[in-house]
């Protein structure tokens, strides 16, 4: 019996429902604005972390400067919702661990992102919808990107950012990113959390 599969499966689609839900209010608030204030203005509904001067990371093109050089790094195209979304992954895992990930395991996260958006068959819908929940995933996967470059190596102040990361995604998705592996195969619930399910 493949329960991996099953569990995995699983896991993306909470993840994405709860990360779906947020990116439906987001793009609800008025662009007239501009992107940076639309976007800090969903900013608690995203995360507990308190980012200073969001606007002006966006507005700025900084968000996008961290975007293109991070999808480069890792080797993502950063052409579509599939490395927007493998990319979000990463980098609450790394927030959380403090980490940065391999190469290998930045590979098969982003191949297991693609499988499961090809099974999903998410990709045909709504263009527009399709296009504001990328950004949403980029925005954000930036903002919280920088904020773990920025405290890395201070101790006190990076366990109190991996802790707001770790309650944040539990809030949204129902998944605890201490119960979570990244392997060359992507999401991977740890040993211990499986010896725990019981069979």
């Amino acid at each position: 019996m493949d329960t991996g599969e099953h569990d995995q499966q699983a896991f993306l689609e909470a993840y994405n429902a709860g990360v779906q839900s947020v990116a439906a209010s987001t793009s609800a608030v008025s662009a007239d604005k501009g992107e940076g204030a639309a976007f800090s203005a969903q900013g608690p509904a995203l995360s507990s972390v308190r980012i200073d001067n969001l606007s002006q990371f966006v507005d700025s093109g900084d968000a996008d400067a961290w975007l293109q050089a991070r999808y480069r790094a890792l080797g993502y195209p950063g052409t579509d919702i599939v490395d927007a979304n493998a990319l979000l992954f990463l980098v609450h895992w790394e927030a959380f661990h403090g980490v940065r990930a391999t190469p290998s395991q930045a590979a098969g996260l982003r191949q297991q992102m693609s499988a499961h958006w090809a099974r999903q068959g998410a990709q045909s819908g709504d263009a527009q919808a399709l296009a504001n929940r990328q950004r949403i995933y980029e925005l954000v996967a930036a903002t919280l990107g920088r904020e773990a470059d920025r405290v890395r190596g201070q101790a006190r102040v990076q366990a109190v950012f991996s802790q707001s990361v770790r309650q944040d995604f539990q809030r949204q998705t129902g998944n605890d990113l201490a119960a979570i592996e990244l392997t060359g195969a992507g999401f991977q619930a740890s040993q211990d959390a499986a010896s725990q399910g019981g069979s």
